[in-house]
Formats: structure tokens, sequence, C-alpha cells
């Protein structure tokens, strides 16, 4: 089961991690066309985990019913189309997450500029 996940996660994380990343300056601008290009990006890296998932445990021959493994691509594709009507952006949420400032960060801040600046 595990290197099914493996063999699953290694096109994802080239595309959330790699594509995404070199896609930034793209993926980070206000408007339709940024969201619906990062919606995507995320719909075909979800789709394709899913899929790949798919095809790994349907090699087992002891296993039934795998096909339920691609029906969540229906609904990941539903929700990557209204995610980008309504202008969702989820390359904007995951680099707010992954750079958001931490607690330390908002402390040190609030005493720096509480300081007299003499």
């Amino acid at each position: 089961a595990f290197d099914v996940h493996c063999n699953a996660y290694f096109p994802f994380f080239l595309l959330i991690h790699v594509a995404q990343y070199v896609g930034l300056p793209l993926l980070l601008r206000p408007g339709f066309v940024a969201s619906t290009l990062s919606c995507a990006l995320w719909a075909v890296a979800l789709s394709h985990y899913c899929y790949v998932t798919f095809l790994g445990y349907n090699a087992l021959p002891f296993l039934r019913h795998t096909e339920y493994l691609v029906y969540p691509i229906g609904l990941i594709l539903f929700l990557a189309l209204g995610a980008a009507l309504v202008r969702l952006n989820p390359s904007r949420a995951i680099v707010s997450f992954y750079f958001a400032p931490t607690f330390e960060d908002l402390v040190t801040d609030d005493v720096n500029n509480d300081a007299d600046p003499r």
C-alpha cells in the first residue's frame, strides 16, 4: 500500500511543489485567469493522485471494487470549477499558509513597534 501511495504522490509533489513554485508569479496575480489556472493545477494534481492510486490498487487481484477510488475525481473537478467561478485561488491560500508569520514573529514585531523611537 505504501508503494502505491509513493507512486501516486510523486507526480502530485512535482505539480504542487515544483510546477506551482515556478508558476507563482502568474498564479499569485489577482484575477480570474490566475485563480482558474491555480484551480486547474490543483484539480489535475489531485485527480492524478486518485487515478494512479486506482491503477496501483487495481493491479492487486485480491481487491474488489477499486473503481471507487476514481469517484472523487468528479467531485474534485466540480469543486475546482466552482472555486474558479468564485475566484478562490488555492495557490494564494497555500502560500499564505506556508509563509504566515508565527506567533513569535507577531510578538517581537509588537514589542519592537511599541518601543520608544528616540
